[in-house]
């Protein structure tokens, strides 16, 4: 299916997630920042240490958490400018219709950033620290606190509360020691008018003006994977070794849970476990690490089978691999960018 092509070697290793990468159009972020031109392999950087990232449509910004600051590169002449400020929590659903950013503004809590003027336009008073913020519809949810991971707050750009729920009993279960474990929320996806939530042991859909319930799944037993992917009306709520099909318009699963099967590679029983899977073509990607072996996997979304797969040639581990164009890209943990070529 795919052929590999290229190999930069020194890319950046990103040990912790949000020391990640991903591909938007020709760039690739991770601790450091490339541009890569697919066709000519044309390879340009800029060095700096950051974790937290936005690609838009004509800047890459990134908080550079070694001078507390705002980068800018400007995507059209690679230029690097930086703000005095560092915003954490970076991500590209964090930018709403008025180019504005909500999140944690060093220690002062959250607040909302113009990224036209490159100034903060307004401060709200301190709150703990969130694990993840999402705009949509100039709102925001602020979701998972340290000591609330169960709880996903709906608010208006001054910080007013519309609705919030707690998921951290309706999600609850039992480890495999007996000990009970809260509903911590994974996962969330929001379009215009809805938000599905997945949490522990349940996945719900709530309407975006109301907070209502518009539906819910529960699982009986074990909590859901930690990933929604969702492609259209379908969602995959996947693990680490498997996913479950799901109609996210009307909330009934459309599939059994798919365990995915080891690989034999080697004389080695490679098992399947491994990194978030990424939807690409109509298949589902796998990236897979087991004993000093890893594998690149394509599953037929409707049967959990493997429709191809490759070992990948690295010491390290491997991440979700990205797609552009014709191009399979896979960062691993030893700095290694493998670049692979549609057959």
């Amino acid at each position: 299916m795919y052929k590999r092509i290229k190999t930069f070697n020194d890319v950046g290793s990103p040990f912790f997630d949000k020391k990640y990468w991903y591909l938007r159009s020709r760039y690739i972020v991770n601790t450091e920042i490339t541009q890569y031109d697919t066709d000519d392999i044309v390879h340009a950087k800029c060095v700096v240490n950051f974790a937290d990232y936005i690609n838009t449509e004509d800047c890459i910004y990134f908080s550079d958490f070694s001078n507390y600051q705002l980068g800018v590169i400007n995507k059209s002449t690679f230029d690097l400018e930086y703000a005095e400020i560092c915003l954490i929590g970076l991500n590209s659903e964090s930018v709403t219709s008025r180019l504005q950013f909500v999140g944690n503004i060093k220690s002062k809590g959250f607040g909302l950033y113009d990224f036209k003027t490159m100034q903060i336009e307004k401060i709200f008073s301190p709150d703990p620290v969130y694990k993840r913020i999402i705009s949509v519809n100039d709102s925001f949810f602020k979701i998972g606190g340290i000591e609330t991971p169960g709880i996903i707050s709906f608010c208006d750009l001054n910080d007013q509360l519309k609705w919030q729920l707690d998921l951290s009993e309706s999600g609850s279960y039992k480890d495999v020691f007996g000990k009970k474990q809260i509903g911590e929320i994974k996962s969330v996806h929001s379009d215009q008018n809805s938000v599905i939530v997945v949490a522990g042991t349940v996945i719900v859909c709530y309407n975006l003006t109301t907070g209502n319930a518009m539906w819910e799944l529960k699982s009986e037993r074990w909590p859901f994977g930690k990933w929604l992917i969702v492609d259209g009306n379908v969602g995959y709520v996947a693990g680490e070794i498997g996913y479950q099909c799901i109609d996210l318009v009307n909330g009934t699963f459309i599939s059994p849970v798919f365990t995915l099967k080891n690989i034999e590679i080697a004389n080695k029983s490679i098992s399947p476990s491994g990194r978030e899977m990424v939807l690409n073509d109509g298949l589902l990607w796998h990236s897979i690490s087991d004993s000093g072996i890893s594998v690149i996997a394509a599953i037929d979304p409707s049967s959990g089978e493997y429709v191809w797969h490759q070992k990948i040639e690295t010491k390290g581990w491997i991440h979700s691999p990205k797609f552009y164009l014709d191009k399979m890209y896979i960062l691993s943990s030893e700095g290694e960018l493998l670049i692979y070529q549609k057959e």
